[in-house]
């Protein structure tokens, strides 16, 4: 299986239409990792319960319309 992850810029010269599924993007895992660590930042709770909420909230995105 191919481990292969691609920019919207990339996704657009290789495939040629629409978004990169979640699965094969870059940019989706480096934002979730900045995403994170302003989070670890400014929260509280501990990094485990920020680790739920976030799961929680990205699953959650999926299910929107335009997520």
């Amino acid at each position: 299986m191919s481990e292969d992850k691609y920019t919207q810029r990339q996704w657009d010269r290789t495939v040629g239409y629409g978004k990169v599924p979640d699965e094969y993007s870059i940019e989706l895992k480096q934002e979730n990792k900045v995403l994170r660590k302003m989070i670890y930042s400014l929260s509280r709770d501990s990094k485990e319960q920020v680790d739920e909420f976030i799961t929680i909230a990205v699953a959650l995105e999926k299910e929107l319309p335009n997520g």
